[in-house]
């Protein structure tokens, strides 16, 4: 069913997280496993004075670029990405993103994404946190804005107990992330 654009969300549904741990394991199923995280404060990006259908655009813009970039390198473009307004925020909306990237190109892709964020100035530090170490535990933070039926599948994917605790305990406060407009999750 095609969305309208009064579209708007409160939270990830069971099948969007299954949708993204599905995605998730077909990309590293393939040899292409999301190594680098990308977490996005559009208000320190060149974005920031959009309204909230233009961040929908800037958001769908920056995926098209990533995409392109990598095409022209030779790479496919492998990538999970979830918005969020965390409520009380002072930093607005903000994007996480779990994309492939081979090593050597790594920087390179980084230089791109800080010039795409920023346009013709320089992009502040805290509007891009990025990290090439990863595990599946930022996968499930960047799901833990979703329904309670859906946060107990995304616990269900730690081997241990430790880790469903230590998950379930560290978000325990971060559950309802605001509504978003448009899609909240994009998956490549």
């Amino acid at each position: 069913m095609p969305r309208t654009s009064h579209y708007r969300s409160q939270a990830l549904s069971l099948s969007k997280v299954r949708e993204a741990i599905a995605a998730h394991d077909h990309a590293k199923a393939k040899g292409c496993p999301l190594n680098v995280t990308l977490d996005i404060h559009w208000q320190w990006a060149r974005f920031a004075t959009e309204g909230i259908w233009n961040r929908c655009k800037a958001v769908a813009a920056l995926l098209e670029s990533q995409r392109h970039w990598l095409a022209y390198h030779g790479v496919d473009f492998i990538s999970i990405l979830v918005r969020e307004a965390p409520l009380g925020s002072s930093e607005g909306e903000q994007a996480h993103q779990l994309v492939h990237v081979p090593d050597h190109l790594q920087a390179p892709f980084l230089k791109h994404t800080k010039h795409f964020l920023g346009g013709n100035k320089r992009l502040p530090k805290r509007a891009l946190a990025w990290g090439t170490t990863y595990n599946d535990s930022k996968l499930a933070y960047m799901l833990k804005g979703c329904t309670p039926n859906a946060r107990e599948h995304i616990a269900a994917m730690f081997a241990t107990d430790y880790e469903r605790h230590h998950f379930l305990a560290g978000t325990a406060e971060k559950t309802r992330q605001g509504i978003i407009y448009g899609k909240r999750l994009l998956i490549s």
